[in-house]
């Protein structure tokens, strides 16, 4: 009876040890992708659709060209009203010229994919934002190979399509999802408010992107996604942000890979949740710039109200506070980090588990 007991207590070891090394193994995301969770315990990934890599476009589609204070429109989808496009339908839209007090505006029904094609666009608001999607499903705005496209709001003259939401507050606005991708060049002055802005889920699929903001430079609501491309951003104040304080499954921050250079007034990249970096080379000055915001006191590189999960990249750091934070767990498995911080170098409220990489 004895050994019997022995038995099982043995069985039953073994069978603990099993489940706790089962809850102990890391998840991965689509196709495989190591992510970190968020507080929710759902698992970052990046799940490009067909649309959000579509970089094509034929003569048949809607030409919008742009001259000086008028706007003209060969195809269907589309209407003008004084130095105001209002695009209508799903679609894929080309705009090619510059418009020197205008938009483009998306009022579209709420399941329409609209595809923008920037082609040589030179957009300025002088009391707005250039390009304002107050609805549609999705915004994809492609980056046409070999050109420079500039989209300047009306810095302090600004003034809100929608008071009351306080909208839009970005000089690329969306309401809805906003991807951008193609191999072309875009610079946003943002003089008033945001760089680059989506209220749900913004994607960063490729691109050479230059943005100067007076608040912040990239803010997704629901989550900012970067798979590509080569980033410069100067910030009043954070260079990246997601900020939904409503659902903890959402608020993270995904970066794969791409070239990121940050000059911040505060944090460099913060996720109200979780922050995974797969990738990348990234370059953060946090601190240094004038801020618009005076309530914060948060100058830190990256930051993450969740966990921290980085598999790899380069990372040159020159933080006021901590270089890399997190209110919960910090997990480094690769990876080369040059850190200056007026604080911490790495710092984590939880667990800080380092597998890998180089620190200095």
């Amino acid at each position: 009876m004895k050994r019997n007991i022995k038995t099982l207590a043995a069985l039953l070891f073994t069978l603990l040890l099993a489940l706790g090394l089962a809850g102990c193994a890391g998840t991965g995301g689509a196709g495989g992708q190591t992510a970190s969770p968020s507080a929710a315990g759902t698992t970052l990934s990046a799940s490009p659709t067909d649309s959000d890599t579509d970089t094509t476009w034929s003569d048949s589609d809607t030409k919008i060209t742009l001259s000086g204070s008028s706007i003209s429109v060969s195809g269907a989808g589309a209407t003008v009203s004084g130095s105001v496009v209002t695009i209508t339908k799903a679609g894929t839209y080309v705009i090619s010229g510059t418009l020197s007090d205008g938009q483009v505006a998306v009022a579209a029904a709420s399941t329409d994919k609209v595809h923008l094609v920037l082609d040589g666009a030179d957009i300025t608001n002088r009391t707005g934002a250039p390009i304002d999607a107050s609805q549609c499903d999705k915004l994809i705005v492609t980056l046409a190979e070999g050109t420079q496209n500039t989209l300047t709001d009306g810095g302090k003259d600004f003034q809100y399509a929608d008071a009351q939401e306080e909208e839009p507050n970005a000089a690329l606005f969306c309401k809805d999802d906003l991807t951008i991708n193609g191999t072309g060049a875009l610079t946003v002055n943002a003089g008033f408010n945001n760089g680059i802005g989506s209220k749900d889920d913004l994607l960063i699929v490729s691109g050479s992107i230059m943005v100067n903001a007076a608040n912040h430079g990239l803010r997704g609501n629901d989550s900012v996604t970067i798979l590509g491309g080569n980033l410069d951003i100067t910030a009043g104040n954070d260079g990246i942000q997601t900020n939904n304080t409503k659902d903890v499954s959402l608020g993270w921050v995904l970066i794969e890979n791409g070239t990121l250079v940050i000059t911040s007034g505060h944090d460099g990249i913060q996720a109200d949740t979780s922050v995974s970096i797969l990738g990348g080379t990234f370059q953060i000055a946090a601190g240094g710039a004038s801020s618009a915001d005076t309530t914060s006191d948060s100058y830190k590189g990256i930051k993450a109200g969740a966990d921290i999960a980085i598999t790899g990249g380069s990372f040159t750091v020159d933080s006021q506070n901590d270089s890399i934070h997190s209110n919960g767990n910090i997990t480094i498995d690769d990876g080369a980090f040059t850190l200056s911080s007026g604080d911490d170098g790495v710092h984590a409220d939880g667990d800080l588990t380092v597998h890998g990489g180089t620190i200095t």
